[in-house]
């Protein structure tokens, strides 16, 4: 028996308090405790968050136990000896529970499970940028058109992967049976999905909704009507104002202009604008002086596959900076 969710670990932790858990629940629980404090398979924003959690949880168990757990018991030279560690990992278990309560509710709901804590990451595509690629924290891929926003967390929670779309996108979303991905538009309409290629067409002045799929299955939701569940080659378009909506097949021209040519176009943007490109494509920052921006406009495309060192060998040969790359910071000179 194995702990594997949050949920588990705290109905075992319940059954120990309560003196109902079996000894193979009380092993489980053992067993994770002395795997403790770095809990596998959770996700954390950074490493040097984990060293910090990890460091706290060490210090609220030492005040619970209020002395330096007794090791005396613990043959660690001869594990093969019979010497028995039952009143060590006993003492150590209670102890350790009770800590471990004790850092759930005051610690460890605030960093290992509440997604509410995360960031928001707002990604607005400038004038001039056909389209931006957007990689979401679960490795899902978003192409961003012109003059749209998407509001992401930076984590996504355990059971959560929700995004806020202003405008219009080509989503792939990475799929996970588990845990839906609800894209949210205006007039509180969503987009439900498991894992697929769709696009959702929703500017902010348009009078309704256009929802495609190319790949798998989505669930739109207007919150007034019945769902609709959209398969592959169907697309719905949703009506604002009489709340209706018409569903109808995909065309074969259609879906190839939604796939895209795999190019990104810029049509004379700024050094801020190509900034939000770097920053987004590559995850890179640009570096630069301000008064350095000042006319200059780049018009070039780009290919979607193209590495962050051949776009750059293009810039310095296209224009007249310099752009010299270290690490994850590229400096623009003149």
């Amino acid at each position: 028996m194995k702990i594997s969710s949050k949920e588990q670990l705290v109905l075992l932790l319940e059954k120990q308090e309560s003196g109902t858990s079996t000894p193979q629940e009380d092993e489980a629980l053992n067993q994770w405790f002395e795997e403790a404090p770095v809990v596998r398979g959770l996700t954390f924003a950074s490493e040097e968050e984990r060293e910090r959690i990890d460091a706290e949880i060490h210090a609220r168990i030492a005040d619970q136990i209020g002395e330096e757990p007794d090791f005396s018991q613990v043959n660690f030279q001869n594990p093969g000896q019979e010497k028995s560690t039952v009143p060590f990992r006993k003492k150590w278990l209670v102890v350790a529970a009770a800590a471990a309560i004790l850092f759930i509710s005051v610690i460890g709901l605030r960093y290992f499970f509440d997604s509410n804590r995360n960031e928001m990451i707002l990604v607005t595509v400038p004038t001039g940028i056909s389209q931006l690629p957007v990689t979401l924290p679960d490795s899902s891929l978003v192409w961003l058109y012109e003059g749209s926003s998407l509001r992401y967390p930076k984590i996504f929670g355990s059971g959560n992967r929700e995004i806020t779309l202003d405008g219009i996108a080509r989503l792939s979303v990475h799929h996970d049976r588990r845990v839906p991905f609800i894209v949210n538009t205006r007039k509180n309409i969503s987009v439900k999905v498991l894992g697929t290629v769709f696009w959702v067409n929703a500017p902010e002045l348009a009078s309704g909704i256009e929802v495609g799929v190319a790949e798998g299955l989505v669930q739109v939701n207007t919150g007034k009507t019945m769902p609709a569940v959209l398969k592959a080659g169907e697309k719905i378009l949703y009506s604002y104002g009489d709340t209706s909506y018409a569903r109808q097949h995909l065309l074969p021209e259609e879906i190839n202009q939604w796939n895209g040519n795999g190019m990104i176009y810029l049509n004379s943007i700024s050094l801020n604008e190509l900034a939000v490109l770097f920053k987004n494509m590559y995850h890179v920052t640009l570096n630069f002086d301000q008064g350095l921006a000042k006319g200059q406009r780049f018009k070039m495309s780009i290919s979607s596959t193209a590495s962050v060192d051949s776009t750059l060998e293009m810039l310095n040969s296209l224009s007249s900076l310099r752009f010299k790359r270290n690490g994850k910071e590229i400096q623009v000179n003149k």
